[in-house]
């Protein structure tokens, strides 16, 4: 036997007046309201969040590279308050290779309504050039937000760093290296800041398998992995920065990530403490290799939130 199910499309002109008052009542959590009410008074209750700007395409470098890409941007998530902000550099990962980074946007707007401005930042990579452009072109974007920071109302003197995956990796030698390493800006400003959080870095790079060897080689523009390299590749290890006077870490990773273990970030946080480092490595179970899943799940939001917070809100 064959079952039609007929579907009317509903509109507000279709419902009754009864109808209407039930899908308002529904909407805004109303309840114990006459049928027949006309007019619906509410007491407003504000969201513990503040309303955020979208300021996107601020380019901070021209590079002169012919038929290659010559202007690198940021797309800012700028909270709506009076007192200046600190903000968050974001450097997204995708095996180093160029990406189009506002399609995270949405993941980062709960930190921006938590009151951090939010500067999602471009890189050339893969395709276009190797190791260490991509650093450098990380810590310029640095060097620009810094010397322009009362254009968006930012605290200069409260910038913290993150990334995923590549973007961790970048987002750590940046905010670990000294003022010297990867080039220097054309503004007199310095490059560093006053935290980094890193979600499922890739911390040994030389040490991947498979297709993240693969893209590590291209990355580098040599074998990664081939001990005779390891001069050459030293620079861009994490490990090889870390001091005693590096910002606080925080390390985010999943068990269940299949393309960089946690492993990485367990040996990663040794080597930090043991360094004296301030570092907190927050591990996820179940968690895999998605940024999606990483920024949706509500401990971590509240894990930036708390250790940004605490990092770079430290006169509140």
């Amino acid at each position: 036997m064959t079952r039609h199910i007929v579907r009317q499309r509903l509109t507000w002109k279709t419902l009754s007046n009864c109808g209407r008052l039930a899908l308002v009542a529904a909407l805004f959590g109303v309840t114990g309201l006459r049928a027949e009410a006309d007019i619906i008074d509410i007491t407003p209750e504000y969201a513990a969040r503040l309303p955020v700007d979208f300021l996107p395409q601020i380019q901070f470098a021209q590079n002169d590279h012919g038929f290659k890409r010559d202007a690198l941007y940021f797309h800012l998530l700028r909270p709506v308050t009076d007192a200046p902000t600190p903000v968050i550099v974001f450097v997204l990962g995708s095996g180093w290779q160029p990406v189009e980074v506002s399609r995270v946007l949405p993941q980062l707007v709960p930190l921006a309504e938590a009151g951090f401005a939010v500067a999602a930042v471009d890189y050339r990579g893969i395709g276009e050039v190797t190791f260490p452009t991509p650093q450098e072109d990380v810590k310029r974007a640095i060097r620009y937000i810094r010397a322009h920071a009362e254009t968006w109302n930012i605290d200069p003197e409260a910038i913290g760093i993150m990334g995923n995956s590549a973007g961790g990796h970048i987002s750590l030698l940046a905010g670990l290296s000294d003022e010297t390493a990867f080039g220097a800006g054309a503004e007199e400003e310095t490059a560093a800041v006053q935290a980094i959080a890193a979600i499922y870095p890739a911390i040994y790079p030389d040490e991947m398998a498979g297709d993240g060897l693969s893209l590590i080689n291209q990355h580098f523009g040599l074998m990664a992995g081939d001990p005779a390299n390891a001069d050459a590749v030293a620079p861009g290890l994490p490990a090889t920065h870390v001091d005693a006077g590096d910002p606080p870490v925080l390390l985010i990773h999943g068990t269940a990530d299949a393309i960089v273990p946690v492993t990485q970030s367990e040996r990663f946080y040794d080597t930090l403490t043991d360094a004296g480092v301030d570092a907190t490595l927050l591990r996820v179970e179940g968690l895999g290799h998605s940024i999606e899943d990483t920024m949706t799940t509500l401990q971590i939001e509240q894990g930036l939130i708390d250790f940004f917070t605490r990092t770079l809100r430290t006169t509140d």
